[in-house]
């Protein structure tokens, strides 16, 4: 079961997550013209954030450090 402090960091994951993509939809509306566009850009940049942290901490493990286990 989560603790109360686990369940603050997801909360605290998914409010910078909505962040990030309230973000750059911004961005991807002030570039383009186009909410659309802005949204596409928004969830596709979520998407490769999401892969490239799997990937980065998938290397950073196997091999850069061993982190000690918490």
């Amino acid at each position: 079961m989560l603790q109360k402090r686990d369940l603050a960091i997801v909360a605290k994951s998914f409010s910078w997550q909505a962040l990030g993509l309230l973000s750059m939809t911004a961005i991807g509306y002030i570039t383009t013209g186009s909410l659309r566009s802005g949204g596409t850009i928004a969830g596709a940049s979520a998407l490769v954030s999401l892969i490239t942290y799997v990937a980065h901490e998938k290397a950073w493990d196997r091999w850069l450090v061993k982190l000690p286990n918490r």
